[in-house]
């Protein structure tokens, strides 16, 4: 093994109507002001003018289980806000995301009632929820008038989440926010000192992550990547892809992962992290990846667009005003799956949990949360909005970098292949298994033998599910 890797760690949005900005997303706009409140009354749900009755569940309480994310510190500086519109008390619990998953899978399991709704991301439970109960169907609330105020404008949703929200006739979750396949953050500062273009596919990465890290004498690392096991997989996810491995057979649902071309991914992941990344890479989820990349010690950075407020943050970052922005890096196959239509719906964003019993209150919260206000905040922070009218707002237009807007844009239209195999119900399980080939590759270990042992892992999970359903 080699020595320093002993120390070492959704979905489509249009965007036909994105222009390109005039001024760096790198400068961290300032927190977009909320809208006066609508005008609220109370007793009926509707008064006979035809304003919608905010005061109507005024007096109950709902509490919500979410993660800790740009868009959920937004949501939650709205709070008051809210609460002082309906009269509902808002218990908001912000966490981070292996004890947002666990606890949300656990008070379900247990049968709890009181935790009105969740943040919840479709590609990875929402199998599994759906089939164990566990969404109410807000369809019939937004098709409720008395219940669904009219300012909420499910039309304004870009046609392709409004498409993918609708499973099975029922809409279990609101996007809140739009997705797009992981962006590449690189340095610009550095690209110019060592001569190097902007990265147009995963060998150029490679080459740039070894120049940069070698040519500092390893005091910048190359690259900062996910390695904590599962936490890695959606990341890691386009890249088998690009070389020609897949999760699974869109046919038959078969899990496939078992190839040459799948192992040549798991190798590239490791040895890029294992030679030029930093020391404790198995340890790296978001924070530790986003943290890293912050304080200039990274040349470059591959995850979720949504952090290019973190690296524009003045107060947090040290890189303000030198990050560049990129689409995902092309391999050999890209062409032959980029295009393809969608794996699994790509939604992400509040449901309401199926053991609430009331679910009028949290829907109120979460018609809030999902406002055109919360989108545009969350746009200006470097997340991607799913209202198609944020993308057309000036302010947007105005304040994001172009070359970031470019990025969103070429993102925005490609449709992830996901976390793991998508016709297992059980993805987390699942990612656990295929995260720990990715740590085996990060350390230097028989990364053949691990993809082997996940896949039959993989293969058994299936075959039990299926065997369950028959």
């Amino acid at each position: 093994m080699n020595s320093r890797s002993l120390n070492r760690r959704q979905f489509l949005v249009s965007t036909g109507a994105l222009a390109a900005g005039a001024t760096l997303a790198a400068c961290a706009p300032q927190p977009v002001t909320a809208p006066a409140a609508p005008a609220a009354s109370s007793g009926a749900a509707s008064t006979a003018a035809g304003a919608f009755d905010w005061k109507r569940f005024s007096g109950s309480q709902v509490r919500i289980t979410t993660l800790q994310f740009p868009i959920s510190d937004i949501q939650q500086a709205r709070i008051a806000a809210f609460e002082e519109l309906t009269g509902i008390k808002v218990n908001w619990e912000e966490l981070a995301e292996d004890q947002w998953r666990q606890k949300v899978k656990v008070e379900h399991l247990a049968g709890t009632t009181d935790m009105s709704g969740f943040l919840s991301y479709w590609g990875q439970e929402g199998k599994q929820f759906m089939e164990s109960g566990w969404y109410t169907d807000l369809k019939p609330l937004l098709d409720d008038p008395s219940m669904t105020n009219k300012d909420f404008n499910w039309g304004d949703y870009t046609q392709n989440l409004r498409d993918a929200a609708v499973i099975d006739g029922k809409i279990p979750i609101i996007p809140d926010r739009g997705s797009a396949l992981p962006i590449l953050y690189y340095r610009r500062d550095l690209f110019e000192q060592y001569k190097l273009e902007k990265p147009k596919t995963w060998d150029d990465v490679m080459n740039a992550a070894k120049t940069i890290f070698e040519g500092s004498k390893g005091e910048i690392f190359g690259i900062v990547l996910r390695g904590k096991g599962a936490a890695a997989t959606s990341m890691f996810g386009p890249l088998l892809y690009d070389l020609g491995g897949e999760w699974f057979d869109r046919k038959t649902g078969d899990v496939a992962f078992n190839t040459p071309e799948a192992l040549a991914a798991f190798e590239w992941w490791g040895k890029i992290l294992r030679e030029y990344g930093p020391p404790g890479s198995v340890n790296n989820h978001w924070a530790e990846v986003t943290s890293i990349f912050s304080q200039g010690r990274a040349a470059m950075c591959y995850d979720d667009i949504v952090f290019a407020s973190t690296f524009g943050d003045k107060e947090k970052s040290t890189v303000v005003g030198k990050v560049g922005y990129s689409v995902a890096p092309t391999g050999p196959h890209s062409d032959a799956w980029r295009k393809l239509p969608p794996y699994a719906q790509g939604v992400s964003g509040l449901a309401i949990s199926g053991l609430n019993k009331e679910p009028g209150p949290a829907w109120y919260l979460i018609q809030y949360m999902s406002d055109h206000e919360t989108a545009k905040q969350y746009m200006l922070k470097g997340g991607l909005s799913p209202r198609q009218s944020v993308w057309d707002d000036p302010d947007v237009v105005k304040a994001l970098d172009p070359e970031f807007l470019e990025a969103a844009k070429a993102s925005g239209v490609i449709n992830g292949p996901g976390a793991a195999p998508l016709s297992i119900s059980n993805v987390a399980q699942a990612r656990d298994y295929i995260g720990q080939v990715i740590v085996t590759a990060i350390q230097g270990g028989d990364v053949k033998a691990a993809q082997q042992t996940a896949y039959d892992q993989c293969v058994k999970l299936l075959a039990d599910e299926r065997a369950q359903k028959s």
